[in-house]
């Protein structure tokens, strides 16, 4: 699904077309996955949001949106 989303992100040119979209969804369940298996720490919306605006977004080349 994340795939979907970037490449649509891309068609509307939210993302820059050279962007590597798979490394792009493999960032987020890395993320998670080691929160939950290593530190044993449950996911919340905040890590979720903290993640998109701080790790993701910026690696695509977006900035976060501060509203």
């Amino acid at each position: 699904m994340n795939r979907v989303l970037f490449r649509r992100a891309i068609d509307r040119g939210e993302i820059r077309p050279d962007v590597d979209v798979e490394k792009l969804c493999l960032i987020g369940p890395a993320l998670v996955a080691y929160r939950v298996l290593m530190l044993r720490t449950p996911v919340d919306r905040e890590f979720l949001i903290s993640n998109i605006d701080d790790v993701i977004l910026p690696a695509a080349g977006i900035a976060a949106s501060t509203a």
